[in-house]
């Protein structure tokens, strides 16, 4: 019988074919995938694909995501600029008043960041060849087809003047608004790198890179600008005092425990289904693992954001299989959830929330949006929001009891006294106050999630601290700060000197561990900090790249400074090239929010006897996270 995927080239030519079982499907060139319904979903041309900041990318994947927006009738994907300034550009002719911004939110819970268009332009009509195929060469730059928008405003002093030329200069463009977004015009890590040297370097400043995240357009930096020039004091990062988290920490008066909470324990004989959020990040992957093989009798309801249910389950087996954990006996135990912990109920209809509330036992809150520049206003809806609405589905029908994942990070006390040691029975109120969007609205986040715990709901506090690699694959997150300074200083061939400790755990450890004590029927109302007992030291990491034959020169922090700058002015093939204007500020490696060290005693005493241990940072882990 023929095979029914076979690529249909020249019949004449017998090497671009077969009939046999088994054999190769095409050799066209012809980009192609498996989706997990089994349908072969068609991507592209390999000698069409284009390097994007370092990634891969092929247009025409990119085009079938525009197209599948119900709006988008036509859809184009072209690249312009060249070398480490090439970016996508996305064409498309929609229905009725679909705007850029609403496109783009679609196009980022379709696609990867690195693969959403820098700009998205909106047409009549896409330009044909007499052949009747878009006609990309004659597509309009996307300064000359900006959307109908607000009237334009020029820069209206002497320091968004200078200001808005080097956000011209960057982005390659001949004209910018004060009030345009940054990375609506398609900034992105690179560029904002770029622009805030040439932010330093016009004005003499040490500008934060966090403050055009915080702000990103002409008319916030240049305000920025102006208090920073009245005073240090005025570029540092804002810190939130203890007093200004605690009267964030508001718990809705409707979420009350009215019924009889449902077994404590994550597996007792009446739970059956699981809510987990979080579940598409590197911990969330290995949770919603350790949770199918853990509990063989439970479903997991995976909370995911995507265009449809298929897109975000595309999107969940698709985190899965990059860590290496999809197994497709899982796939009848996970129901996809398509929702968005930042909006209200969840991104749910009401009749949805409530018989997803029915449905469920027990709640695995681990869903966070990541970003340690953004400012807490950015960060709330998702983080503290989102988990005050999981809270609320929480108390619906009969009560579930929450598994919070949190962070040692609500412990870096910044504005006051620091902290010398936390414990986990040490109180959120012991900090002076702290410095950082993410780690205040964690902060606030596990306040209302104690709230919600004193009303009566079954809570678990679960606290991780820095988490690596996987201890026998080595399969992690490539982002982690701590090995993304030490591959950097691999490629410079120096390091710098810090007094430091590394707490570094193996995410198969924590998402064990954090599982196993979930179970259990005596955490309830406990707090955990997952973290390894054994630190090692800055030194000791590069004395094992000594014995792993990657030595290192070893240079005093501000001479590590310059040698990292002189080559980011020779190349920006550095992976630390966007940290730059965080690496390079300052003349210590000393942050003004300090980490205390983190006991962890309750959470070894209740790991005795189970088998689970956390491995210690050695050279061997060593040597297996950097070959990944």
């Amino acid at each position: 019988m023929p095979n029914p995927f076979r690529h249909p080239t020249d019949p004449s030519d017998p090497t671009d074919r077969s009939d046999d079982f088994g054999s190769r499907l095409y050799r066209t060139g012809d980009l192609a995938r498996f989706l997990p319904n089994g349908t072969l979903q068609f991507l592209g041309r390999s000698d069409h694909q284009v390097k994007i900041r370092g990634f891969r990318v092929e247009p025409g994947e990119v085009e079938a995501a525009l197209a599948k927006h119900p709006q988008v009738r036509e859809a184009a994907v072209v690249v312009r600029g060249d070398g480490k300034d090439k970016k996508l550009v996305g064409y498309y002719v929609a229905e009725n008043s679909l705007s850029a911004a609403d496109l783009r939110a679609f196009l980022k819970a379709e696609l990867p960041d690195y693969m959403v268009p820098s700009l998205l332009v909106r047409l009549d009509a896409l330009p044909l060849t007499p052949s009747g195929k878009v006609h990309r060469d004659a597509l309009p730059a996307p300064d000359e087809a900006r959307e109908p928008r607000r009237a334009f405003t020029a820069p209206r002093n002497a320091v968004e003047e200078t200001v808005a030329g080097i956000w011209m200069e960057v982005l390659h463009l001949p004209r910018i608004d004060v009030h345009d977004d940054f990375f609506e015009l398609g900034g992105h890590s690179l560029t904002a790198t770029r622009l805030i040297y040439g932010v330093r370097k016009a004005f003499g400043i040490d500008l934060p890179l966090r403050t055009l995240f915080a702000g990103p357009t002409v008319a916030a930096l240049a305000e920025a600008i102006g208090e920073i020039k009245k005073g240090p004091a005025a570029s540092a990062l804002p810190v939130m005092r203890r007093e200004d988290l605690a009267a964030e920490a508001v718990l809705d008066p409707a979420i009350q425990c009215l019924f009889t909470p449902r077994p404590l324990a994550g597996e007792g004989p009446g739970v059956r289904a699981l809510l987990l959020t979080g579940a598409t990040g590197f911990l969330g992957s290995f949770l919603l693992h350790e949770l199918l093989r853990q509990l063989p009798a439970v479903r997991v309801h995976a909370l995911v954001r995507g265009a449809d249910e298929a897109a975000a389950r595309g999107k969940l087996v698709a985190s899965l299989e990059k860590f290496g954990l999809w197994d497709g006996s899982f796939a009848d135990r996970i129901r996809i959830v398509n929702g968005d912990l930042g909006k209200p109920l969840l991104g749910l209809p009401q009749p949805e929330f409530q018989r997803l509330g029915e449905e469920i036992d027990a709640i695995y809150h681990n869903g966070a949006f990541v970003n340690l520049f953004y400012a807490y206003s950015t960060l709330r809806p998702a983080n503290v929001l989102g988990t005050q609405e999981v809270l609320r589905l929480a108390a619906l029908g009969r009560v579930k009891p929450v598994h919070y994942v949190s962070t040692t990070g609500v412990f870096f006390s910044a504005g006051g006294p620091p902290l010398d040691e936390v414990g986990e029975e040490t109180p959120l109120e012991a900090v002076a106050g702290l410095m950082g969007g993410y780690a205040q609205s964690k902060w606030v986040a596990e306040k209302l999630i104690h709230l919600a715990g004193e009303r009566g709901i079954p809570v678990t506090v679960y606290r991780p601290g820095r988490i690596g690699g996987h201890s026998r694959t080595g399969l992690g997150n490539p982002d982690d700060l701590v090995f993304r300074i030490l591959r950097g200083s691999l490629q410079l061939g120096a390091a710098p000197l810090l007094d430091m400790e590394v707490e570094m755990s193996p995410v198969d450890f924590v998402s064990q561990a954090l599982v196993h004590l979930a179970r259990q029927p005596e955490s309830v109302g406990q707090t955990f900090h997952l973290v390894n007992p054994r630190a090692a030291t800055w030194s000791e990491l590069l004395d094992w790249l000594d014995t792993l034959g990657r030595p290192l020169r070893r240079l005093a922090w501000t001479d590590w400074q310059s040698e990292l700058k002189q080559a980011a002015e020779r190349s920006a093939d550095n992976v630390l090239y966007p940290l730059l204007p965080v690496l390079t500020a300052g003349e210590s490696a000393e942050d003004d929010a300090h980490a205390p060290h983190i006991a962890s005693g309750r959470t070894q005493a209740a790991l005795a006897g189970s088998g689970i241990a956390c491995p210690r940072l050695d050279a061997s882990l060593l040597r297996l996270y950097l070959a990944h």
